[in-house]
């Protein structure tokens, strides 16, 4: 780990963390509502990347406490126990880590911006417009997770009317 340009900087993304922090809590910011938003997206932004890396620490000290009662343990089943539990915490250490290359990516600029998607039902008759019902509902649910706002702006449907003819 260290060494690593990414945890490297970590540390300073912490301290700028813990300094917004306290900035949230100042007066002189509260009063001005446009610093206040700033110092607040920043803080929220921010907040997930300093999650993952205290989480990330916190695993590199229990697998060293693990480690050291592998050494220090005779009994064997302790011993099983502690490897075992290594083993886990290796795991989930992987697993915070890739979280974390992943939420320290560059953010796209068009991110913070909105969207407008066009379902069509196209050619193939009833078939195409069940699949567009499917693909809006999972679109639907898909934004749903992420806690974005939809508005659908239009909306059409075709009403099949079927006749039953009289036998003449």
């Amino acid at each position: 780990m260290k060494g690593e340009p990414m945890f490297e900087k970590l540390g300073d993304v912490e301290r700028r963390y813990e300094t917004l922090s306290h900035l949230l809590g100042q007066p002189e910011v509260i009063g001005k509502q446009e610093e206040l938003q700033r110092v607040a997206k920043e803080f929220s932004e921010l907040g997930r990347v300093v999650e993952l890396y205290r989480r990330f620490r916190r695993l590199e000290e229990e697998i060293q406490q693990s480690r050291g009662l592998l050494d220090t343990e005779e009994d064997e089943e302790m011993k099983r126990l502690a490897k075992d539990e290594v083993n886990r915490l290796l795991e989930e250490k992987q697993r915070v880590e890739e979280d974390l290359r992943f939420t320290l990516l560059p953010k796209d600029p068009n991110d913070e911006k909105n969207v407008i998607l066009e379902i069509r039902a196209g050619t193939g008759g009833d078939e195409a417009g069940l699949f567009a019902t499917e693909l809006f509902r999972m679109y639907s649910k898909f934004a749903e997770k992420r806690q974005w706002r939809i508005e659908v702006l239009d909306r059409h449907t075709r009403e099949w009317a079927v006749s039953k003819r009289s036998s003449p």
